[in-house]
């Protein structure tokens, strides 16, 4: 049996769907033996989150391109997190988002500032609610 979360873990479904909604809270998850903290965010903020990160590389090494491959990451935002249909809702979303996440080893975290983070919801083993500091 896995220790993983149900991919249809009804709470952690809720509030990824708060997160959609564009409810922004903090949360702890535990994947694979690794704690991850951050604020759980929609998946067009995380996308708008990583795009920022990636302008001013992509403007240095892609010049003339870089505008037009953004503009296409952009548009993955506006896909759907799981199921598209409402029928199916029930099985859950494929993905959880953070934005300012870390990671903590031992009594350290890396990186300082954070990170957006995305992760499979399948692959969570447990959370809490709040941020570790």
């Amino acid at each position: 049996m896995s220790t993983q979360l149900e991919k249809n873990d009804v709470l952690l479904n809720l509030l990824v769907k708060m997160a959609e909604a564009n409810v922004t809270m903090s949360v702890t998850l535990n994947v694979n033996g690794i704690v991850i903290t951050g604020n759980l965010v929609s998946q067009k903020r995380y996308y708008e989150e990583v795009i920022s990160d990636l302008r001013k590389p992509f403007n240095s090494t892609f010049k003339e391109e870089a505008s037009g491959i953004l503009d296409s990451l952009s548009m993955l935002g506006d896909l759907p997190n799981g199921s598209s249909s409402e029928e199916d809702e029930s099985a859950g979303y494929e993905f959880v988002h953070l934005s300012g996440a870390r990671y903590f080893i031992g009594d350290s975290s890396i990186p300082v500032g954070g990170v957006p983070w995305r992760g499979k919801m399948a692959a969570i083993d447990g959370f809490t609610l709040g941020r570790m500091s």
